[in-house]
């Protein structure tokens, strides 16, 4: 179960019991994080990473994502 108040609603209860295989201290976001960064870029109709992560880096986008 997510610990943070802010992980609500169906796409994180969906994704919260996924194991993070991740090395410890070399992790900077949570796996739920970058699956609905991922997730909200492809709705948006981004299907290539690099087309993902300038849509997540821009101003806009990143004030969106905290509302998350």
């Amino acid at each position: 179960m997510m610990r943070d108040e802010r992980y609500k609603g169906n796409f994180f209860e969906c994704f919260s019991d996924l194991k993070d295989t991740r090395q410890e201290g070399k992790v900077y976001h949570q796996l739920t994080d970058i699956l609905f960064i991922v997730y909200s870029g492809i709705l948006c109709g981004y299907d290539e990473w690099k087309y993902i992560y300038a849509w997540a880096n821009t101003p806009a986008t990143q004030e969106w994502l905290k509302k998350y």
